[in-house]
């Protein structure tokens, strides 16, 4: 595997592989491209989070101010998107943090900035503060890049986060959920077989005292 280099970037752009709007040629680096902070940021509302219950990931909206940008505080963890509307094909894109922006203590996207071919959407990016940080709408909060793939695509991304349209929590709830349906089909499996099994058995255990009785009658 490798990365795209600027002017791969720019010929995959060319070619529509790649599509980043809005494009700022300013943003882009030897073998990435900058992406900006939108305008809103999400928090959630409960102290904790259960996969489980989907109240857990209720959000609560902040608008940052131009002016005065808005206070990320230490402990606390958002999230927040791009500006720029990506589509990838035939590439994996991947979100990084900047350099300035890990001096300022700030994690960015830490821990979901791998995406998949065929990725198309805004990017929800995680921001968690090491320190009390300020952040403004459209600064530079990540890069992306793009990595060659070896193999044949036979598939491309298609799942619950494809074409997203805005800051998208977790929705690890329904995999949880399609987890538990799958559990209680195969427990009601087990039930209904455990049940067929006994008729069965009840079956044979009939005949065969019927069968014990007839050899008595004749002996």
């Amino acid at each position: 595997m490798g990365i795209l280099t600027a002017s791969e970037i720019m010929k995959q752009r060319g070619s529509g592989f790649i599509q980043i709007e809005p494009f700022n040629i300013a943003n882009l680096n030897p073998n990435s491209y900058d992406l900006t902070l939108y305008k809103e940021i999400l928090y959630y509302k409960s102290s904790y989070l259960d996969p489980r219950d989907k109240t857990t990931f209720e959000t609560e909206k902040v608008e940052i101010s131009e002016k005065d940008g808005y206070l990320l505080k230490k402990g606390m963890s958002y999230l927040a998107r791009t500006n720029e509307y990506t589509v990838t094909r035939n590439y994996v894109p991947t979100l990084h943090g900047k350099s300035g922006i890990g001096r300022m203590f700030l994690d960015v996207s830490s821990l979901a900035g791998y995406g998949d071919i065929g990725f198309a959407g805004f990017w929800t990016i995680q921001l968690i503060p090491n320190v009390d940080t300020i952040v403004y709408p459209d600064m530079k909060i990540c890069q992306i890049q793009y990595e060659t793939v070896t193999g044949i695509i036979r598939h491309v991304y298609t799942g619950k986060y494809q074409n997203s349209d805005y800051i998208v929590p977790s929705k690890v709830y329904e995999e949880f959920k399609d987890t538990m349906n799958n559990v209680g089909l195969a427990a009601k499996g087990a039930s209904e077989s455990l049940t067929e099994m006994s008729d069965k058995a009840r079956k044979v255990a009939a005949a065969t005292s019927k069968k014990n009785k007839n050899k008595k009658k004749v002996t």
